[in-house]
């Protein structure tokens, strides 16, 4: 395998900014960021500053979807009480 695509190859690629239909939404191109763990939140799990700039960033850098990590919103669901966001 020499590392060169070829015409055929580069036009699939293409199709990652292309927009894409989900559900009733477009998404602006296919580029997804799928749900990590940043372990950016508080001892308590309040978001933090450098949690919203990753978030931001994300979206200034034009991903098409992004799904968020780890979140709660109700305190027995910290699972093993690690800090996960």
């Amino acid at each position: 395998m020499s590392g060169f695509t070829t015409g055929r190859e580069r036009k699939e690629y293409v199709k990652i900014f292309l927009s894409a239909p989900l559900g009733p939404l477009t998404l602006r191109n296919r580029l997804i960021h799928s749900a990590t763990i940043e372990c950016m939140a508080t001892e308590d799990g309040f978001v933090t500053e450098p949690l919203i700039e990753r978030y931001v960033d994300l979206a200034k850098g034009e991903v098409g979807l992004i799904i968020p990590g780890y979140l709660y919103v109700d305190p027995a669901s910290i699972g093993n009480g690690a800090r996960h966001i």
